[in-house]
């Protein structure tokens, strides 16, 4: 084994794994499931803390089934709130009989949900990827938590998703921060509801019930641009709003984009240059992926944890048979049945712009687990290249590699972009091959 690839396969387990968390909301003590890339990770996410005391207080609660309380009907509910299973495994604890369905578009937080459905023996929840404008009513309660770091326009459409798919007896909570635009929020939800009342506030947050959904049409959530002028991008670009870079070109990509088009031969991947198999980790509106197929690549596979971007680069590339796209938390895909197009060593080129963020939050282990999938997806000798913040410390993640080049466009003063390869043979060292931009 090369000196490389053991510290990769440390930090790629060690993003694998979930840790237990519990989340008390009153005499209850609910045992969730967390991992690097879950919202609020390693704790518990904020809006969750708001909406159990909530219900702790009796401020917020499930309504009867449609046909009053009597009724010989389970409630059904919808879990909106992005963390893995909270409010299924929050109503086996407190008695609260439902049918649940649970809806997440992050891949980690999915693998996180199945664990702690497992563990909990939780019945009666269905486990769904999908987006909210995706999932069939009428539920009697849905819970949501709106996604305000992925803009307005995707709040927007949530909100009508959640309109639509609630009964007209039933109840939707919102909860979100007075930071998020939670006071917006509530304003323009009096256009989709008929009664719109705030039942609790702590620490800034909001929790508010919404009641009475009124008939609308939906939001479309896809947004378009025209990246036109920079290398490589392509042409239009149809993407749903909130996932990354929906709405223009990338700063970050754009000189990515830049750096391999002023590659020299040197810099290909050996005996596959000019028609390497790349893997573009990261995807988000699968503008990479577009790109490596127009410099020739044999076959692309784009991966991402988010489902609008797993929706977004399908658009761009769903008519190219070189291309896949896959909803992977890193190189674990939600359908066991792609795990093949990810394996270890399967990939002679990487492009990636590795997230630091999940929600607002930065998570330095994260872009480290990035750099360390990178490493075990490409064969011996292959390349990859990173565009990165250029305040972030990514040389030292590069250091173990086979070798490594500051390949940045002249100029260019807010990123670096890293040409990093693989070491053909076990190494005893690491080669440190520097070269300042071109």
């Amino acid at each position: 084994m090369e000196a490389s690839a053991a510290p990769a396969a440390a930090l790629l387990d060690e993003h694998a794994r979930c840790t237990p968390v519990t989340w008390r909301v009153g005499d209850h003590d609910v045992d969730l499931r967390t991992k690097v890339g879950v919202r609020g990770h390693p704790g518990i996410d904020g809006a969750l803390l708001a909406l159990g005391e909530a219900l702790r207080r009796g401020r917020a609660r499930p309504p009867a089934p449609a046909g009053g309380a009597g009724a010989n009907r389970v409630l059904r509910a919808l879990d909106l709130t992005g963390a893995p299973a909270a409010m299924p495994l929050w109503a086996a604890a407190a008695g609260a009989d439902a049918d649940w369905t649970v809806a997440l578009s992050s891949a980690a937080a999915l693998v996180a949900a199945r664990e702690a459905l497992a563990a909990a023996g939780t019945p009666r929840t269905e486990l769904v990827a999908a987006l909210p404008w995706e999932v069939s009513g009428p539920y009697d309660w849905i819970v949501w938590r709106p996604p305000a770091d992925r803009g307005v326009r995707r709040v927007r459409a949530e909100l009508a998703a959640v309109a639509a798919a609630l009964a007209p007896g039933g109840t939707a909570l919102l909860v979100q921060h007075k930071d998020e635009g939670a006071q917006r929020c509530e304003r323009e939800a009096g256009a989709s509801f008929a009664e719109v009342e705030t039942v609790a506030r702590a620490s800034g947050w909001r929790v508010s019930e919404l009641r009475g959904p009124r008939p609308g049409p939906p939001v479309d959530p896809w947004v378009a641009f025209e990246p036109a002028g920079d290398a490589g991008a392509g042409g239009p670009v149809r993407a749903i709003a909130g996932a990354f870079a929906a709405e223009k070109l990338d700063p970050g990509t754009a000189v990515l984009l830049r750096a391999l088009a002023a590659r020299g031969p040197d810099e290909g991947t050996g005996e596959a240059a000019g028609s390497p198999r790349v893997l573009d980790l990261g995807c988000g509106t699968g503008l990479l992926a577009r790109a490596a197929l127009a410099a020739g690549a044999r076959e692309v596979v784009a991966v991402d944890d988010d489902l609008a971007a797993v929706r977004s680069a399908t658009a761009q590339l769903g008519g190219d048979g070189r291309a896949v796209v896959v909803h992977a938390d890193l190189l674990r895909p939600v359908d066991p049945a792609q795990a093949p197009l990810l394996a270890a060593g399967g990939f002679d080129e990487v492009w990636c712009n590795p997230p630091f963020h999940v929600g607002r939050q930065v998570v330095g282990a994260l872009s480290r687990a990035f750099v360390a999938a990178a490493h075990q997806a490409l064969r011996p000798g292959g390349v990859a290249w990173f565009v990165v913040n250029r305040a972030l410390p990514y040389e030292r993640e590069l250091a173990t590699w086979g070798g490594h080049a500051d390949v940045t466009p002249v100029g260019e003063r807010a990123f670096t972009v890293w040409r990093a390869v693989r070491a053909r043979r076990p190494v005893s060292g690491s080669r440190d091959a520097r070269v300042r931009g071109r």
